[in-house]
């Protein structure tokens, strides 16, 4: 959820894809609560409303495989000097 700094509209994603404009048209906001995105062409005209949580599941997935050794990051480098 996010309010506009310049028609003070409050505008709602509610489902992944579910783009909304708020009335003059200033911001936009997408991804409902699967993830939040939004947009302006000025940046300072969004007003953030949303809370955000980690997901202790993703969290875990990310400790089981760095406890492994394993880098949860990077999972490959390409190398410049390889001819194609």
């Amino acid at each position: 959820m996010a309010q506009c700094r310049k028609c003070k509209d409050v505008i709602q994603s509610t489902y992944r894809h579910d783009f909304k404009y708020c009335k003059c048209g200033a911001i936009h906001v997408d991804g409902g609560h699967d993830y939040i995105k939004r947009g302006a062409k000025d940046l300072n005209d969004i007003v953030e409303l949303s809370k955000y949580e980690e997901d202790r599941k993703d969290l875990e997935t990310i400790e089981y495989y760095e406890s492994l050794g394993r880098d949860f990051g990077v999972t490959e480098t390409i190398d410049d000097n390889l001819e194609l």
